[in-house]
């Protein structure tokens, strides 16, 4: 339905909008790591998007896309080493959350649901965490600088998964990039 939708919920992926469900869009998304989540992506309203938002990570993507720990300034990202707080394009971060919170109150329905649907019986933060995990293995910055070889390597692990978009596509990511730098060095001058 909106872009926010269709990145945060990890919906089905299109060229045109003859592959969309009725009443949606085919969205030109912002850089996401969708195309490696695991089956069962939590899913959440598109209208509960959250406003700015900073969440701790490597970088932008992984911060916004795993739902990592909100935090104020790079000191609450200290648990993990080269972690900073980036802020975060619109996401539903704050929704999962809160399911999790109601999942506490009243589990039984929504581990009928997940099993229903033959999912794993987990939060939406534990599911987060084990999506993360396969990237746990690549090298993270030690330092307290962005590590940009990281980020291109997001770009070409999604331009391989995605060998069928066009130049135009591909230009977008690169001028994201350019734009998630600028803003972060912005952000650490304020």
């Amino acid at each position: 339905v909106t872009e926010v939708d269709a990145r945060s919920n990890c919906k089905a992926e299109c060229t045109t909008l003859n592959d969309c469900s009725i009443g949606e869009y085919c969205w030109g998304t912002h850089v996401n790591y969708c195309h490696m989540m695991p089956i069962g992506h939590p899913q959440c309203d598109h209208s509960t998007a959250e406003n700015v938002e900073r969440h701790c990570g490597y970088d932008e993507v992984r911060a916004r896309g795993f739902c990592a720990p909100s935090c104020i300034n790079d000191v609450d990202c200290q648990g993990t080493l080269g972690e900073r707080c980036y802020p975060v394009h619109l996401n539903l971060c704050a929704c999962f959350e809160r399911q999790d919170e109601l999942d506490q109150v009243i589990p039984q329905y929504r581990h009928l649901q997940l099993q229903r649907n033959g999912m794993r019986k987990e939060t939406n933060h534990e599911y987060f965490e084990r999506a993360e995990e396969q990237l746990n293995s690549y090298p993270q910055e030690n330092s307290g600088a962005e590590n940009i070889d990281s980020f291109d390597n997001v770009l070409d692990v999604q331009e391989a998964a995605h060998n069928n978009h066009s130049t135009a596509v591909v230009a977008f990511k690169y001028q994201y990039m350019i734009g998630s730098l600028v803003l972060m060095i912005f952000t650490n001058y304020l």
